[in-house]
C-alpha cells in the first residue's frame, strides 16, 4: 500500500512539473502556417535568389564567418600539400525575410536551399591556393531576418602553387640528417 502511494504520487509529481514546462499556448495548424510563409517569400516572381540581400546594390553584405576545423584528412610532407575537412558556417542579414510569429503560427525559423536565398561565395585569400569544395545543404532563417548558412568543406592548400615561395632557398636552410650528413 505504501509503495504504490508513494509511485502514484511521483508520478503526479512528474506529471505536474512537465505540464510548467510546456508553453501556454497551443501551436495551430503549423502545416498551413508554414506554407502561407513558404508562399509570400518563396514562390512569387519578386523572389530572386541571386540579388544581394541589400537595399541599394552599391551597398556591400557583411557576412561574419566562423571556422571550425574538425580534421586532417592529407598532410603530404615531400609534395607540401595539406587537406583538411571543416565546418564553415556563414551569418548575414536577409532584410527582405522578416514575419510576425503570430500571424505565422509562432513559426521562429525556417529553412531555405541555396535555390531559394542568395547565399555567400567563399573565395580564397590573396596570393594563396585554396580549394573550397562545399556540399549541399541549407540555410537557417529566422523570423527576424538573420541567416545561417553552414556546411562541411574540404580546403586544399599547395605551396607550390604559388608563385613568389622561394623553393630553392627552402630546402637549402635544412641540413640533409642521417650518418651520411654527420661524416661529411
Amino acid at each position: 500500500m505504501r509503495v504504490t502511494l508513494i509511485v502514484v504520487m511521483l508520478l503526479y509529481l512528474s506529471v505536474g512539473s512537465s505540464r510548467r514546462i510546456l508553453p501556454r499556448y497551443r501551436i495551430r495548424n503549423v502545416t498551413a502556417s508554414a506554407k502561407a510563409l513558404l508562399t509570400r517569400y518563396f514562390d512569387t516572381d519578386l523572389n530572386d535568389p541571386a540579388a544581394r540581400p541589400v537595399a541599394d546594390d552599391s551597398k556591400a553584405v557583411d557576412v561574419n564567418f566562423k571556422f571550425d576545423l574538425t580534421g586532417v584528412r592529407l598532410l603530404d610532407i615531400v609534395t607540401h600539400r595539406l587537406t583538411v575537412t571543416a565546418l564553415m558556417c556563414s551569418f548575414w542579414k536577409e532584410p527582405r525575410v522578416r514575419w510576425s510569429k503570430r500571424t505565422y503560427g509562432n513559426i521562429s525559423a525556417i529553412r531555405a536551399t541555396s535555390t531559394m536565398i542568395w547565399m555567400p561565395d567563399i573565395q580564397p585569400p590573396a596570393g594563396r591556393a585554396i580549394q573550397v569544395q562545399m556540399k549541399e545543404s541549407v540555410a537557417l532563417l529566422d523570423y527576424r531576418g538573420s541567416a545561417i548558412h553552414c556546411a562541411f568543406s574540404e580546403l586544399s592548400d599547395s605551396p607550390k602553387l604559388v608563385p613568389w615561395f622561394d623553393y630553392e632557398q627552402h630546402y637549402k636552410r635544412f641540413p640533409p640528417t642521417g650518418s651520411a650528413a654527420a661524416n661529411g
